[in-house]
């Protein structure tokens, strides 16, 4: 064997073991125990705050937990979705096999044995009864104790879509693409302090900023970068639009510019038009929002004067963004998920 033979040889031995070593140690990171206390949080049981756990439990976890709405057939409302489990849709191949879990009341496949801590720890910490890290669902460490005890009151609900179902989800399969995704690029983080005071529900540009960046998720998807989303809201670009999205049939979308501009964002827009595009997906001229932008059908008047009380107080940006050619489709009815 040659010099160069034998050095070639030994930078790719050196390269397969030193990958083998960041693998292995992605898959202990991925796959270690947490010991991570469950918050001091309980189940709300006032009427009307289970009824907004529902509220919120629609938008921020139905559409992975009981898989996309199957299409109408006809009049009337569509059927009630258990989340009783599903394929996570729209997950890259190359992340792996990727199913949220039965999240009804079931004892068994779902979550009705769990305590109201265990279920706190992993909406805000992302970890499971186990005690391992939830994969495949997003953390919410920022959410307000008072939403996450609607969620919980709402989980204990007898509703339709959290009453028990006895379905059995297959476990996710990461691949290595997900294993090192994961490991290094998104990473393991069990971060959340137990408690995390909720802003008062009110018309404010306040409460508006909370619901931007933790439930609705409109920081993240309308302000470019791959940030954390305290590090857009405090860029010159936020809220400005231009991240690169992708639609179900993998067209190419950009995020529009939500600031008050009034040639380029929504300054000409008032807060009933606002409230028309979040829950019906039209624009004040009549035009169809695009996918990946979801409905929140069910948003109340509180939340979108909020919203518009915080997108009309950012400094205006003139951020004309570029054409796409894939046609225009509604958009889809529920949220993505998201929110760290």
């Amino acid at each position: 064997m040659s010099t160069l033979s034998r050095a070639l040889f030994l930078a790719i031995l050196v390269m397969l073991i030193a990958g083998g070593f960041l693998f292995g140690f992605a898959v202990r990171r991925v796959n270690r125990r947490h010991d991570v206390p469950p918050p001091p949080i309980t189940r709300a049981t006032a009427p009307d705050e289970i009824a907004r756990g529902g509220r919120l439990f629609r938008t921020l976890c139905l559409d992975c937990h009981a898989g996309a709405p199957a299409a109408p057939t006809g009049g009337g409302a569509p059927a009630p979705r258990p989340a009783a489990g599903a394929r996570v849709p729209n997950a890259p191949s190359f992340l792996g096999e990727l199913w949220a879990p039965n999240v009804t009341g079931d004892r068994e496949a779902g979550v009705g044995g769990w305590t109201d801590g265990e279920l706190a720890r992993l909406i805000r910490n992302g970890v499971r009864r186990d005690g391992h890290y939830a994969t495949t669902m997003p953390r919410f460490s920022r959410i307000g104790d008072e939403d996450v005890a609607a969620l919980i009151g709402f989980m204990r609900s007898n509703d339709p879509i959290v009453a028990p179902v006895a379905t059995r989800v297959p476990p996710s399969k990461l691949g290595v693409g997900g294993i090192l995704a994961l490991a290094y690029a998104a990473g393991v983080d069990t971060s959340g302090p137990p408690h995390v005071p909720s802003p008062p529900r009110a018309a404010t540009a306040e409460y508006g900023r909370y619901l931007a960046s933790v439930i609705y998720g409109c920081v993240d998807c309308h302000t470019s970068g791959f940030g954390p989303t305290d590090e857009k809201l405090a860029s010159p670009g936020r809220m400005a639009g231009g991240q690169v999205l992708h639609g179900r049939d993998g067209a190419l979308v950009y995020s529009r510019n939500l600031t008050p501009d009034a040639a380029t964002g929504l300054g000409g827009w008032s807060a009933e038009d606002l409230a028309r595009a979040l829950r019906e997906g039209t624009t004040p001229k009549g035009q169809r929002l695009r996918e990946p932008m979801p409905l929140f059908r069910d948003i109340d008047d509180t939340d979108t004067r909020a919203l518009y009380a915080f997108l009309h107080g950012l400094p205006p940006s003139n951020s004309p963004l570029p054409e796409t050619s894939a046609p225009r489709s509604p958009p889809s009815p529920s949220p993505p998920s998201p929110r760290g």
